[in-house]
């Protein structure tokens, strides 16, 4: 499985790269019905650390952990999930400079046990659609806070800085 998204968002990679690395963001960019959350409230993304998400998917919950395993700042991330159902997925973020702004490739890869490849084929276009929804949404955010904030967007974390933009999480306070 390999689903790889693309956006262009104006904003430095800096600032973009910041906006990753703060696991609070997903509370703003989760898909309407797949919600994704950090359950460490102000986690950032450290090379060689383990974050701890959860996923709730219709009535479907799980908790998933992942390592980043490669970084380099305002331009590479890369993590791999280190616990089942997605153990082995790698996910990674590449920031480009382009035109003044920024280039974000998000690509996940998962090679699923073999019983699970035919169930996870019928929901590959739903899983695109959740990353494609999820790009639209960090976009918007970014570029809202960008405006408001320049090159200092996000260094006041993801919560403030949302607020400052009358932005609202997607993910209740109480999850």
């Amino acid at each position: 499985m390999n689903i790889s998204i693309q956006v262009k968002i104006a904003a430095p990679p800096e600032v973009v790269f910041r906006f990753y690395t703060q696991l609070d963001h997903l509370r703003f960019i989760s898909p309407r019905f797949r919600f994704e959350w950090c359950t460490q409230r102000g986690a950032i993304v450290l090379l060689g650390a383990e974050s701890e998400v959860r996923i709730q998917q219709h009535r479907h919950a799980i908790t998933v952990r992942f390592k980043t395993t490669r970084m380099e700042t305002d331009r590479f991330l890369e993590d791999e999930f280190v616990s089942w159902p997605v153990k082995g997925a790698r996910h990674t973020v590449t920031l480009r400079e382009k035109d003044g702004g920024t280039v974000v490739e998000d690509v996940i890869t998962w090679d699923p046990p073999w019983f699970l490849r035919r169930v996870l084929d019928r929901y590959i276009d739903e899983q695109r659609r959740f990353f494609e929804e999820r790009q639209a949404k960090a976009k918007t955010m970014i570029e809202a806070v960008y405006v408001l904030r320049g090159a200092e967007s996000f260094r006041e974390g993801i919560f403030p800085e949302a607020e400052l933009a009358g932005i609202e999480a997607v993910v209740p306070a109480a999850y």
